[in-house]
């Protein structure tokens, strides 16, 4: 079936509460984007014109709703000190944080957001495809919550205890944490893009609730409420399990939360009636691994849980499309949003 509006109409018209042709497709399509445009990982999540191509190669593919520029949640860590490992051809990863002991605090930069390195490789990937398709597609960046970047400070494990043994520091990172988040989102907004916050650290599986309002939602909140203040959706995804957070994450202000492992029939019971929901076709399991009859099947069981929510439902994979997934298998996810989600 075809498609009776742009992305960029049928988006704008779904945040504005109007009728659409069919149901918002957005998924993750991350460092996907480098299998479709033929460059090694390395040379996308470094250089800002490879990655605005990159996400350009992608778009004029799949025709998804939303082009999702990410290279990987240290980008903020690595700007204030961390040092990361490069492999050749997949994301970067923590070599070294920055606060090895408590001491090390003081180490933490505040870098300037709009020309240090990788920060300013998104920035101009953004506008590589705003030069490009801007009139046709919204442009969105992810990068980390305040939680995220501290474990990338810290390290995940040595946080982990922090928060237990050594709260202030915790808090300490946290509030430097913040500060960088919310210049790069002023930064992100005046380069055109919609910002998405990612906190994959402070998922259920490694906080409880009452961690996560102490050490994750007063960090989260206040970028949402600065996205909210420049007139965008304010939009969090969390990965994991996150079942036992629903009402915590819909308390931080976001519009959209991004869902992956959580019954979507569930979160439409307990927060459908707050926030838009966004999810949830199982990344590994199903785009990377299933055929597209499973992944159409997949798309479809999400479509007649959600859809209809009363803040709205948007298709998405539960969290990052995985980098070697069959190109077919994310046709198919396209294809389910215009086979079972037409709304006119």
């Amino acid at each position: 079936m075809e498609d009776r509006m742009t992305p960029k109409e049928r988006v704008g018209r779904f945040l504005a509460g109007q009728s659409i042709d069919r149901v918002v497709a957005a998924p993750l399509i991350l460092n996907h984007v480098t299998r479709v445009s033929g460059v090694k990982v390395s040379e996308h999540n470094r250089d800002g014109e490879v990655m605005g191509k990159a996400h350009l190669a992608a778009y004029r593919r799949y025709h998804q709703d939303m082009i999702t520029i990410f290279t990987d949640t240290a980008v903020l860590a690595e700007a204030m000190g961390t040092t990361l490992f490069y492999p050749e051809d997949d994301a970067a990863q923590v070599d070294k944080p920055v606060v090895q002991s408590p001491e090390d605090v003081e180490e933490v930069r505040m870098p300037d957001v709009r020309t240090e390195g990788r920060l300013a490789a998104h920035l101009q990937a953004i506008r590589e495809c705003l030069s490009a398709v801007g009139e046709e597609v919204f442009v969105a960046c992810c990068y980390a919550a305040p939680f995220t970047t501290a474990a990338c400070l810290r390290g995940t494990d040595m946080l982990a205890r922090d928060i237990r043994r050594n709260p202030t520091l915790a808090h300490e990172l946290l509030r430097k944490s913040l500060a960088v988040a919310l210049d790069f989102t002023d930064a992100v907004i005046e380069a055109g893009g919609v910002p998405v916050v990612v906190d994959p650290v402070a998922t259920g599986s490694i906080l409880s609730p009452t961690q996560f309002e102490e050490f994750a939602a007063p960090y989260i909140a206040p970028l949402m409420g600065r996205i909210k203040e420049k007139g965008l959706p304010a939009m969090l995804h969390i990965c994991g399990k996150t079942h036992m957070l629903l009402e915590q994450m819909a308390d931080t202000g976001a519009d959209v939360l991004s869902l992956d492992v959580v019954d979507l029939a569930e979160a439409r019971a307990r927060v459908g009636s707050r926030v838009t929901l966004m999810g949830n076709v199982r990344p590994a399991q199903t785009l990377l691994n299933g055929t597209p009859a499973e992944v159409e099947a997949e798309a479809r069981e999400c479509l007649e849980k959600a859809l209809g929510s009363p803040k709205g439902f948007i298709l998405s994979s539960g969290c990052e499309v995985p980098l070697h997934t069959p190109s077919a298998n994310i046709d198919a996810l396209m294809a389910a949003a215009r086979k079972f989600g037409r709304l006119s």
